[in-house]
């Protein structure tokens, strides 16, 4: 019985509380706080971001798909010369060009990567104190045998 009774006082104070509570959530809305400006201009930059992000993205996904298509079109050349050649020497120059075409084809998309320019960067994290702060970590991954490797981004 004894927990019964406690259950009601706690109940009855938890709606209490909200009905109390309930005007002055409602209240609030009218209130304008220098902070909702920030909020405002942080969600409009992360919007910025993401739009630059999925842009970046793109791009990246097509240079990556002509490199494949490029790679592809060498092998596919590579396979019919070998079928085609006759000596040992006609297959050296055949296997000689498809290393060739590997490397151009390497050249062109880090050169596209490059020209694509660095991946856009996060605003900096909105804080309720009305701040924001901006951190960089260099990730570390730990291998086995105790070497770690640091990624620069």
């Amino acid at each position: 019985m004894n927990r019964f009774v406690r259950r009601a006082v706690v109940a009855g104070a938890l709606v209490t509380s909200l009905l109390l509570a309930t005007p002055v959530i409602a209240s609030a809305k009218d209130i304008t706080y220098p902070i909702a400006t920030t909020v405002q201009q942080y969600r409009s930059e992360m919007q910025d971001y993401l739009s630059a992000l999925r842009a970046y993205n793109h791009a990246v996904a097509i240079i990556d798909k002509n490199f494949d298509t490029a790679i592809a079109q060498a092998k596919s050349t590579e396979t019919k010369g070998l079928q085609l050649a006759g000596s040992a020497a006609q297959k050296d120059v055949v296997i000689a060009n498809y290393n060739a075409a590997k490397n151009l084809a390497v050249t062109v998309w880090q050169s596209a990567i490059a020209d694509l320019g660095p991946a856009p960067v996060a605003p900096a994290p909105f804080h309720a104190t009305g701040t924001s702060t901006t951190t960089t970590t260099t990730p570390t991954h730990t291998l086995t045998g105790g070497l770690s490797l640091k990624i620069s981004l």
